[in-house]
């Protein structure tokens, strides 16, 4: 048996390759939201507040669009000029909203109030899933 004094870490480079915990997150309960949220080790950044988003594919749906097929049917008019509801769901979603843009930095800014309001009361599920 190894003594632990002699226990020298893995360099940072191959912590970071660990495998990425998966897990499914809901929102919403009553339009079943779900995100599937990847997180991963990274090498730690100076001056950088964690926890904190560094990718995302699309930004989130605007509030009370009517859950994932209520979000389908509001992007196919949105993006659809000639569609009867288009100018509606731009005038709707306002000037800002694009689908496919996430402004990483207001991600984040949302993550800290979420973990300030929470006053360090908050638990993380376990509820993994399996790509």
């Amino acid at each position: 048996m190894a003594d632990h004094k002699s226990f020298i870490p893995p360099p940072l480079s191959l912590q970071a390759r660990r495998p990425p915990l998966t897990t499914l997150y809901e929102y919403d309960f009553g339009d079943n939201w779900r995100h599937v949220l990847r997180l991963e080790r990274a090498t730690r950044e100076e001056k950088a507040k964690y926890p904190r988003c560094i990718a995302a594919a699309r930004s989130g749906p605007p509030e009370d669009s009517g859950g994932p097929s209520g979000y389908a049917c509001f992007l196919e008019a949105w993006r659809d000029p000639g569609h009867e509801d288009h100018k509606a769901m731009r005038g709707w979603a306002g000037r800002r909203f694009n689908p496919d843009r996430v402004d990483l930095d207001q991600v984040n800014k949302d993550i800290a109030k979420a973990l300030r309001v929470s006053k360090g009361d908050y638990r993380f599920r376990r509820d993994i899933c399996h790509d």
